[in-house]
């Protein structure tokens, strides 16, 4: 067929400028008729020149229906009203597409929609796609809407839980502070609700066997407070006769004295006696200088001479360093006591006592030692476990021992330690490691009055 048969004539003159120019091809919107009778129809003309060689001997035009890629693009999921647009290196607009949700597709524009719009540039052709701004807000205010409702609900809940943790909360801390109130007023303890698997319920039921656990201890410390106080009524009434008889005691050694004009070793004994008795009947509860104590035991040893001068010796090794540290009453005297009536006095020949006083490191060591009968291994270990125990009475058990260990652990605590060795027919050595202490004061011992008072 010839051009000249062609309905459409005007891509002919389309091709001639395309070969007075220098590109190879050349887009361009066109309408066209394929008959006289027919609508024009909208087409994109694509032109491009054919060569043999170096010599072109052609133009090539292709046209691509515009309806063509108006259905390929109402297909994509765009966005209503957004346009994409196709411009030639010169400005001209080749293809235009508005996506309309309802149709499809469109060609309508309206001025006065604001846009967003995205420009590429390839092969000299530049594409534009332009957003209705509403479109791109319009989503944005859905979501913001829907978020907004979420965190409302979400608030609403969150109040909701509050209150009633809060109330929860605020149940069992009251519970908790009438449980102290009571306790504090010793007020019986006041009516709980069932137990809850929490964790104020954990603190409640444990608040509860406290304040049980606590008027128990109560019942029990005025149990021994009565006990106490009638045990010191005892002392009170006992004490009488012992301070007669030393009285009694000191009165006839001045008597002595005075009827002979000098001293002799009766009057000396009942001087050392009274030296015992005054000294024990003194306040207990008290710290003495290591100096005192070592002189009450001399006194005590005396009156052990005079009565068991042919079986034993006494042997002194004493720091003076350390006579002015503080140490509780009657210590040595029973040690000692304890070395004679089951060391010395049972043992053949003439045994012989030694008592030392030395420092050892930061610790006073305090050394008992006899030569006398000596303890049985088994037995030994009999005293040696019974020490700690809190068995009042065991047969046959050294109860001097075991009462000097117990006070000595009520005031100093683990800072003392009371070793015994022993091997029978040699003898035995008890040591006693003090710390240096300067205290005038026992710290640990708190009577029932003063606590009271304190209370």
């Amino acid at each position: 067929m010839k051009p000249e048969q062609f309905l459409d004539k005007k891509w002919l003159e389309d091709a001639k400028q395309l070969e007075q120019k220098d590109s190879m091809t050349w887009i361009k919107h066109r309408e066209v008729s394929r008959y006289s009778f027919e609508e024009p129809t909208s087409v994109i003309t694509a032109y491009r020149k054919l060569y043999i060689g170096l010599k072109q001997v052609g133009t090539v035009a292709l046209n691509i229906n515009a309806s063509y890629l108006d259905e390929r693009l109402s297909a994509l999921k765009l966005l209503q009203g957004q346009e994409i647009s196709i411009y030639s290196e010169n400005g001209e607009e080749i293809y235009t597409f508005i996506y309309d949700n309802e149709s499809g597709s469109g060609n309508s524009n309206n001025p006065g929609i604001r846009y967003i719009t995205v420009k590429s540039n390839d092969n000299g052709y530049s594409y534009i796609s332009r957003v209705p701004m509403r479109q791109l807000y319009d989503f944005s205010y859905r979501v913001s809407q829907i978020i907004a409702i979420i965190l409302f609900i979400s608030i609403i809940i969150i109040l909701i839980a509050s209150y009633i943790i809060s109330k929860r909360n605020y149940e069992r801390v009251f519970a908790i502070y009438r449980i102290i109130e009571a306790a504090d007023a010793s007020h019986p303890l006041p009516e709980l609700q069932s137990k809850v698997k929490d964790e104020y319920g954990y603190i409640i039921q444990n608040m509860v066997k406290v304040f049980i656990e606590s008027r128990f201890i109560k019942a029990q410390l005025n149990e021994r407070k009565s006990k106490y106080e009638a045990m010191e009524l005892l002392a009170l009434q006992s004490q009488i006769n012992p301070h007669f008889l030393f009285n009694t005691l000191e009165t006839i050694n001045w008597g002595i004295v005075k009827h002979l004009g000098i001293t002799n070793h009766v009057s000396e004994m009942l001087g050392n006696l009274s030296d015992v008795l005054k000294y024990s009947l003194s306040n207990p509860n008290e710290k003495v200088a290591m100096k005192e104590e070592i002189a009450y035991a001399r006194s005590y040893l005396a009156i052990q001479l005079e009565r068991y001068q042919e079986q034993f010796e006494v042997i002194w090794d004493i720091d003076k360093e350390l006579e002015n540290y503080y140490i509780i009453k009657l210590v040595i005297q029973p040690l000692v006591e304890n070395a004679i009536y089951h060391g010395i006095k049972e043992s053949e020949g003439k045994s012989k006592l030694k008592i030392a006083l030395y420092s050892k490191g930061e610790q006073i060591c305090l050394q008992i030692t006899d030569t006398g009968k000596g303890i049985p291994k088994e037995r030994l270990n009999e005293i040696t476990q019974t020490l700690d125990s809190d068995q009042n009475e065991t047969p046959g058990l050294h109860i001097g021992v075991k009462n000097v260990y117990k006070r000595l652990k009520l005031v100093y605590e683990n800072q003392c330690s009371l070793t015994i060795k022993s091997k029978e027919g040699w003898g035995t050595i008890v040591t006693i490691l003090l710390p240096c202490d300067s205290s005038s004061e026992i710290e640990n011992f708190i009577p029932f009055h003063q606590g009271e008072t304190d209370k």
